[in-house]
């Protein structure tokens, strides 16, 4: 009987142990299941923050080009206006010293 008892013990363990080897694999096959799972997941949010980033880049880099067309346009009327001002102001001096020049020239 012993011997009986021993095989069956040795049958059962034999059983356990493949039992636990199973176990042990399905474990380890979910493990990297969920390893895969999580990579893909970070993959996926790593791609929508890079493109919210380069979406606001393109738009805060759109909104630089205008200002700075924006503040060249105003700069362009500015030089323009100053420019006007002094042929005007160089006009009428002009116009005085040729008066003078004439003034002096005339009197005797």
């Amino acid at each position: 009987m012993k011997q009986n008892e021993l095989e069956n013990f040795v049958g059962k363990l034999s059983d356990a142990e493949r039992a636990a080897a199973e176990k042990i694999h399905q474990a380890e096959a979910a493990a990297e299941q969920q390893l895969s799972d999580r990579r893909k997941q970070l993959e996926h949010e790593h791609q929508e923050q890079l493109t919210a980033l380069e979406q606001t880049f393109e738009r805060e880099k759109q909104d630089c080009l205008e200002a700075l067309a924006n503040e060249q346009q105003q700069l362009e009327l500015e030089t323009s206006e100053r420019i006007k001002r002094l042929q005007q102001f160089h006009a009428a001096r002009r116009t005085a010293l040729a008066r003078w020049l004439v003034g002096r020239i005339t009197q005797p």
